[in-house]
């Protein structure tokens, strides 16, 4: 999961560097992280539906031009803005009374 979030906060990163509008000024610990937060992306129903009806022209002779930026832009609104920062924090170690252990794994007297 360390590396996704890497991943998610890089592509913001990139988006924010070329659009300044795309900036997220809020964060999210990757505790806290839900699918509401991260980058969800299908290509078959989010990108080629939209390049199909929105981004294809057809030039001389009948053939294909494509609006590139458009297809970019479309991504970027859609996928991108609004998306937190996500912050890494990973637990370190788990005491046994937190998960609910005694010593060498017995149930602590606290469960009972």
């Amino acid at each position: 999961t360390q590396w996704l979030a890497e991943k998610h906060n890089q592509l913001l990163e990139l988006a924010a560097e070329a659009d300044s509008r795309q900036v997220s000024l809020h964060r999210v610990s990757s505790r806290q992280l839900t699918t509401a937060h991260a980058i969800v992306f299908e290509t078959a129903s989010d990108l080629w539906p939209f390049v199909a009806m929105q981004c294809v022209r057809y030039g001389a002779g009948g053939r294909e031009v494509f609006d590139f930026g458009r297809a970019e832009a479309r991504l970027a609104e859609s996928l991108l803005r609004g998306k937190p920062v996500v912050l890494q924090e990973t637990k370190l170690m788990e005491f046994a009374d937190e998960a609910g252990l005694g010593v060498a794994g017995f149930p602590s007297p606290k469960t009972k």
